[in-house]
């Protein structure tokens, strides 16, 4: 909590308040939540962690569908815009590129990324305090990871969402469904890599 109200800080005196608002979302809070979560008596227990790779980003993407709901295409509308001109800043027609389906899936590829930024970042981080005797908890085997009993019915309840609102051109129920199947996938490797040792 430390490290990120340090981070908060910094990027609020030396760059302002909007991109301390995109450090803490994309990185201070969920890096708290998941340390918050796993540490367990004195152990780590990645059941937590695990889930939150894919309810930080579910949770993110529902607060951006609040925010943007009085644009004209709500959240997927604002995410055109940014496509859009993203591409014509790098000197690019953004006929020539699928506007259409990056749209459909940029807040999905946004919340997987920060997933997987936030599980490197912490096993390097668990690592390196691991080498220094610094680590307050000893590593666990990431192979061992098991998802809470509960959260298989949230990408239930994701694809639902999605099979009954999911229109064309409808971005949230989409992107929800995804990033909460990211744990499963997880999950999945982890479970190959244990049996295949």
């Amino acid at each position: 909590a430390g490290a990120a109200g340090v981070g908060a800080a910094l990027h609020v005196v030396l760059s302002g308040s909007l991109p301390m608002v995109v450090f803490l979302v994309a990185f201070g809070l969920p890096a708290v939540a998941i340390v918050a979560t796993g540490l367990r008596g004195g152990r780590i227990d990645l059941s937590l962690p695990l889930a939150m790779l894919g309810l930080w980003p579910a949770i993110v993407i529902l607060g951006a569908a609040v925010a943007f709901a009085g644009m004209p295409g709500g959240l997927g509308g604002a995410i055109r815009t940014a496509v859009e001109q993203g591409v014509q800043r790098m000197g690019g027609l953004p006929d020539a590129l699928p506007v259409d389906e990056l749209v459909r899936v940029m807040a999905a590829a946004l919340g997987f990324w920060g997933a997987i930024s936030w599980s490197v970042n912490g096993a390097a981080a668990q690592s390196a305090l691991a080498r220094s005797g610094l680590a307050i908890a000893p590593t666990p085997r990431w192979s061992e990871a098991r998802l809470p009993g509960w959260y298989p019915v949230l990408p239930g309840a994701g694809a639902a969402a999605w099979l009954l609102f999911g229109g064309e051109g409808e971005v949230v129920s989409l992107s929800l469904l995804l990033v909460l199947l990211l744990p499963v996938f997880v999950q999945g490797i982890a479970a190959v890599h244990r049996y295949s040792a």
